[in-house]
């Protein structure tokens, strides 16, 4: 069975826990996207989503995922926004 599937985007960053199997997608194509996998077989979901910047590495931990943002020459670093992003469970 497949959960999760990319077919124009590559490379691609992994974290793996207890809980599921987490992705982004290294491309500006793709734009900032972070996916989440449930090893339970209930499927794949869109966990986070910023247009025009590139999300990078992936981390997980019992209480959050992490991931990083690689940010572009077409998407500029505003100000306040941090390069490290948290989605606590």
């Amino acid at each position: 069975m497949t959960v999760a599937r990319t077919t124009s985007v590559l490379p691609i960053e992994v974290a793996v826990d207890a809980k599921g199997a987490y992705l982004t997608a290294l491309s500006n194509t793709a734009g900032g996207v972070l996916l989440g996998v449930a090893l339970d077989g209930s499927g794949a979901k869109q966990l986070a989503s910023t247009p025009g910047v590139v999300y990078g590495a992936v981390a997980s931990s019992d209480t959050a995922v992490y991931w990083t943002i690689g940010w572009t020459s077409s998407a500029k670093v505003p100000a306040d926004s941090p390069s490290v992003r948290k989605l606590c469970r």
